[in-house]
C-alpha cells in the first residue's frame, strides 16, 4: 500500500514536469514566430487589443457663391446669393466684391478686401452680427456699362475667407434715339421745304414729334428733361403732333419760311415722357 502511493507520488511529480518543458517550449516557439511574422501578431493584437472610439474632424470654415448674374443692364440691379459654411459662429461682416479687373490668384485666407482691386462691394452684410452657417442674399445697383469680376467674402475670426471668382456683364440701355437724315441748305421765303427724320433704338411708341427751330442757337447736347418751351426754339414741322406712330419710324414733314436769314433746328420727340432731342443743324432762308 505504502509503494502504491510512492509510485503515485512519483508519476504525479513527472507530470508537473513534462508539462512545464512543454509550456516553456511552447512559449519560445509563438515568440520566435510571431516577431518574424509581426503581420501575425498584428492580426492577434487586433482582437486582444481594445479598439479606441473615433473622433469627430472638426468642419473647416468655407465660403461658396450659389448665383449670381450673368447679365444685365446698367439700370437694373444685380442679386446675390452665397452660403458661409462650417461650424457655429458669429461673424460681423459678409459681402460680394465685384470690379472690372480679375484677381484669379486671390488666396482662400489671409487677404483683406483692402488689399484686392475690387471696386465696390454688396452693403446690406458689412456690419452686424450673423451665426453661421448661414445663406446670405444680397443687391447692388448703378452699375457702369461692362464686364465685371466678382468673389463673396467673410471674416471668420479674424481670418478672410475668399470663393471661387466668377463674372457678369453689365450692358448698355438700349435707348431711343433721333437724327435729321435730309434738309435744304438754302430754302426760298414762302417755299416749300421738306425735312426728314427718323427715330431709332428699341420698339416703342411715339405721339409727339416735330422739327423745331428758330433764329436763336441753343448748342449742345439737350436732356431729356429739357422741353421745348426751355429753349427758344419753336414748333416749324407739325403733321406728326397727337398721332401715335410705333418707332423705329422715319418721318418727312413740311413747312415754308415767312422769314429770311439763318434757322437753327432740332428734331424732336416724346417717347415714355422723356424729350429726346437730336444734334443742331441750320439752314438759310433767302
Amino acid at each position: 500500500m505504502r509503494q502504491n502511493k510512492k509510485l503515485f507520488f512519483i508519476i504525479s511529480v513527472l507530470l508537473l514536469l513534462i508539462a512545464a518543458v512543454v509550456l516553456v517550449k511552447a512559449e519560445v516557439f509563438f515568440k520566435r514566430n510571431l516577431s518574424e511574422k509581426p503581420h501575425v501578431l498584428g492580426f492577434l493584437n487586433q482582437y486582444l487589443s481594445p479598439t479606441p472610439e473615433p473622433t469627430s474632424t472638426p468642419v473647416p470654415f468655407s465660403i461658396s457663391l450659389i448665383n449670381g448674374p450673368k447679365e444685365i443692364f446698367e439700370d437694373e440691379t444685380a442679386t446675390f446669393t452665397w452660403a458661409v459654411n462650417g461650424l457655429p459662429a458669429t461673424i460681423k461682416t459678409t459681402s460680394v466684391y465685384f470690379g472690372p479687373k480679375s484677381i484669379p490668384d486671390l488666396l482662400v485666407t489671409g487677404i483683406s478686401p483692402d488689399n484686392t482691386e475690387y471696386s465696390d462691394y454688396v452693403k446690406e452684410f458689412i456690419d452686424g452680427q450673423y451665426k453661421i452657417p448661414l445663406t446670405f442674399v444680397g443687391n447692388a445697383a448703378n452699375f457702369l456699362p461692362g464686364f465685371y469680376f466678382y468673389r463673396s467674402y467673410a471674416n471668420i475670426n479674424g481670418r478672410h475667407f475668399w470663393s471661387e471668382e466668377k463674372t457678369f456683364t453689365v450692358k448698355r440701355v438700349l435707348e431711343n434715339e433721333i437724327k435729321v437724315v435730309d434738309f435744304p441748305e438754302k430754302v426760298r421765303l414762302h417755299e416749300n421745304a421738306a425735312f426728314t427724320w427718323e427715330i431709332s433704338g428699341p420698339k416703342n411708341k411715339t405721339s409727339y414729334t416735330v422739327i423745331a427751330g428758330g433764329k436763336e442757337s441753343k448748342g449742345g447736347r439737350l436732356a431729356s428733361a429739357i422741353d421745348i418751351q426751355a429753349t427758344p426754339y419753336k414748333v416749324l414741322v407739325s403733321e406728326f403732333i397727337h398721332i401715335e406712330n410705333d418707332v423705329p419710324l422715319r418721318f418727312i414733314g413740311n413747312t415754308a419760311f415767312s422769314q429770311a436769314g439763318i434757322f437753327y433746328f432740332r428734331a424732336l420727340a416724346v417717347i415714355n415722357n422723356k424729350n429726346i432731342w437730336s444734334d443742331e443743324y441750320s439752314l438759310t432762308v433767302e
